[in-house]
């Protein structure tokens, strides 16, 4: 008896986490801006086959970070995946965190002198075990 219940236990536990979707940042200048006016991005987040919009007019064109890099564009260790963007004396990092089954996607703004702001918590997103990407309504 003892047995059976040790072995539910992990079951339970096995089936209620799921692993790290992959995950990959998407940068484009948005139509009708030129770029010598300034970057006036649409940030996407991929996750697995599903690309999920960040920001609509992002003011910095970003590129995906590779962990070791994080700290340098002052995102937290906890982040499993981050993209940053400097322009015109802003830098923007976009970062996510996991807990599964939900990613937490943040904004984390740096200005030109340094003076980092309070991350913002951008929204929530829900992948379901086939791997599928839903943005949560709140955050």
């Amino acid at each position: 008896m003892r047995m059976l219940s040790l072995s539910f236990l992990a079951l339970a536990v096995t089936a209620s986490s799921q692993e790290l979707p992959t995950l990959s940042w998407e940068s484009e200048q948005n139509a009708g801006v030129p770029l010598a006016e300034g970057p006036e991005q649409t940030v996407r987040l991929r996750v697995n086959q599903s690309a999920i919009t960040i920001a609509l007019a992002a003011p910095v064109s970003v590129a995906e970070l590779a962990p070791a890099e994080f700290e340098d564009g002052q995102v937290p260790a906890q982040a499993v995946t981050a993209a940053f963007g400097w322009w015109a004396g802003l830098g923007q990092a976009y970062y996510a965190t996991w807990e599964s089954p939900i990613l937490t996607v943040y904004l984390q703004e740096i200005q030109e002198l340094g003076e980092e702001l309070p991350a913002e918590q951008l929204l929530q997103i829900k992948v379901d075990q086939r791997g599928q990407a839903t943005v949560l309504d709140d955050k």
